[in-house]
């Protein structure tokens, strides 16, 4: 069975409605918003059941980024003396540079919105997108993909139910309880707290065993994400900074990547 109609007319509606803001939607990227934009893939002028309801997902979730505060900022002190109010993802970057903080932010921020955005709306269901994950191939056990993967579904389906993710959920087993109550965290603010100690648990991890491959060649190793996780959280930050509450409603400009 497939639908004809102006796709993006209606999704477009529904992002403005959700999200309370004039967002603009544009196809053609994966799915990602910037608090003022939300980009989902291109829209054919005739879809699938199917296809409409995955894209319906993509929306809800992108909006939800915008109406549930992803981009608000709060305020961090430090004993070097204030920070400006920054979004999470700022002071994410600033605290571990490199992709890896963001990634990290944005998986457990992921579960928070749709919790969120579940309850307050009875025809958003993310089920069957979360369904459609669980049968992918998570290629390499110590891959970033089975990470994010379980930062962000592990809170929602239970520890364990992605094969793919017992090397990190072995690995961040001393920070199981905060990853398991991300989706019912207050806020942005409370999920930038759990993602600077699931970094800090990723920084002092061994690093990942070789894959046999691996083990069978010249011994030399090009390294993997896994690898620049526990890097890029080495020496960042300072575990003594103490955080004030100041959260404001302002956008920030980081884009939320899905």
């Amino acid at each position: 069975m497939s639908i004809k109609y102006k796709t993006a007319t209606v999704l477009a509606g529904l992002a403005k409605f959700y999200s309370r803001k004039n967002v603009r939607l544009l196809s053609g990227s994966s799915p990602k918003t910037d608090g003022s934009t939300i980009w989902v893939p291109t829209l054919p002028a005739e879809l699938t059941v199917k296809q409409l309801r995955t894209l319906r997902c993509y929306v809800d979730h992108e909006a939800a980024h915008i109406r549930m505060g992803s981009f608000n900022t709060f305020r961090k002190q430090s004993p070097t003396g204030g920070m400006p109010s920054l979004t999470g993802m700022t002071h994410m970057d600033t605290r571990f540079p490199g992709p890896v903080g963001k990634m990290v932010l944005n998986a457990l921020e992921d579960a928070r919105i749709e919790r969120t955005m579940s309850d307050e709306f009875d025809g958003v269901d993310f089920t069957e997108m979360h369904a459609d994950f669980c049968k992918e191939d998570l290629g390499e056990p110590t891959e970033m993909r089975a990470l994010i993967h379980m930062l962000y579904l592990n809170s929602r389906l239970g520890w364990g139910h992605h094969p793919d993710c017992e090397y990190w959920e072995g690995v961040l087993d001393s920070v199981k309880r905060e990853i398991m109550k991300a989706h019912n965290a207050s806020g942005i603010r409370a999920i930038y707290d759990i993602a600077i100690e699931v970094m800090e648990a990723l920084a002092s991890a061994p690093p990942p065993p070789e894959s046999e491959e691996e083990g069978e060649g010249d011994g030399e190793s090009e390294g993997d994400d896994a690898n620049e996780t526990s890097e890029s959280g080495e020496g960042e930050g300072d575990d003594s900074d103490s955080d004030t509450d100041d959260e404001s409603g302002d956008d920030g400009d980081s884009d939320s990547d899905g």
